[in-house]
């Protein structure tokens, strides 16, 4: 179960990173369309919360995943 812990702590460490470049990439690329103009709320919304709340939910559904599948290892483990 130890590898298994590892795998899983270190792929979604690296999705984290991979998910928080793309948004810097892609928030940097909407500064250098707009320029130096002051972004509208929408702007600030979609470049910085929506992001926020899809990784909510991302991790949402990553950590009960991995939770179901540790409570099957332990469960197959006091079984044996």
């Amino acid at each position: 179960m130890g590898r298994f812990v590892r795998l899983v702590s270190i792929g979604f460490a690296i999705f984290s990173v991979l998910f928080w470049l793309t948004v810097q990439g892609i928030i940097g690329i909407q500064q250098q369309i707009t320029g130096n103009v002051e972004p509208s709320k929408w702007g600030i919304w979609l470049s910085g919360s929506l992001p926020a709340i899809i990784y909510a939910v991302i991790c949402v559904f990553v950590f009960h995943w991995f939770a179901r599948k540790i409570i099957k290892k332990v469960g197959e483990a006091s079984n044996d």
